[in-house]
């Protein structure tokens, strides 16, 4: 009898916890404000290019989000001065894919894509040849500096670590889904 009022209560408890498992969120969103606090802690970024011929500065980033592409925007200012002329700014837009390192716990820009430069006053057509540079510069950036770095207790189910099953661009940021680990 002692044996069945056992089994009993390990299954209850059993269904207790599968029960709340389903009440605990499993995904976490990143949201354009945690993104964007994050990424002005890195920016301006200054850069000189071509042996010191080009001198670039991106600063203020905003992001976007292209939920129809499961991509990211990015539009920040540049400023761009060559041995030939000074302190030309503008606007660069790019779009980019994500990657999640779970060894680091940290969300990456991958497959980064230049959409636009455009330098105001650029008569000379400086942004088409530096598009090539900024791809180099911004590519090597990325692959070194997270887009967004988690806490230890992002990431999470309840009380449970978890891990990234799946990823996706929406609206108000990006979804992880999460499982338990």
């Amino acid at each position: 009898m002692l044996k069945q009022i056992q089994r009993l209560i390990v299954i209850s408890f059993a269904l207790l916890l599968s029960a709340c498992a389903g009440l605990l969120p499993d995904e976490y969103v990143v949201s354009p404000q945690q993104l964007n606090s994050q990424f002005d802690k890195l920016f301006p970024l200054n850069k000189d290019l071509a042996n010191g011929m080009f001198s670039t500065s991106l600063s203020a980033p905003q992001f976007g989000f292209v939920t129809g592409q499961n991509r990211v925007s990015l539009v920040a200012g540049v400023s761009v001065s060559t041995i030939f002329s000074k302190g030309m700014d503008g606007r660069l837009a790019l779009t980019s894919g994500l990657r999640f390192d779970a060894a680091e716990r940290a969300l990456y820009l991958q497959e980064l894509r230049i959409e636009s430069v455009d330098i105001n006053g650029d008569t000379a057509g400086v942004a088409s040849q530096l598009l090539p540079l900024f791809n180099v510069m911004l590519s090597e950036y990325v692959r070194h500096n997270p887009l967004y770095r988690f806490s230890p207790d992002e990431l999470k189910l309840g009380p449970l670590p978890a891990e990234v099953s799946d990823m996706a661009v929406v609206d108000n940021g990006i979804r992880l889904k999460l499982r338990p680990r």
